[in-house]
């Protein structure tokens, strides 16, 4: 995850842009990047739990703003979402 904007201790903040980027581990070149959703100003909630390579699949467990639980699935070549899904619990 890359963010641009000032750094601040006090949390995600509006001016301050995240995205998901997916580079090249051979090249070092940045292959696609996906934008993030913006966060309240002072939010401590995470984009993404964990996530996981499988293949050409990045298996990620996402957070909302407003802490709801999401599984999606991208294609890790074009960054595409192939599929997402809510999740219960916490």
């Amino acid at each position: 995850m890359g963010g641009h904007g000032r750094y601040s201790t006090e949390g995600f903040r509006k001016d301050r842009t995240w995205s998901l980027p997916a580079v090249d581990s051979r090249t070092g070149d940045i292959r696609w990047t996906r934008p993030l959703p913006v966060r309240p100003d002072g939010s401590e909630r995470l984009h993404f739990l964990t996530a996981q390579v499988r293949g050409t699949y990045l298996v990620l467990v996402q957070q909302s703003a407003a802490g709801r639980l999401t599984s999606a699935v991208l294609d890790t070549r074009t960054g595409r979402r192939l599929w997402d899904t809510p999740l219960d619990g916490e």
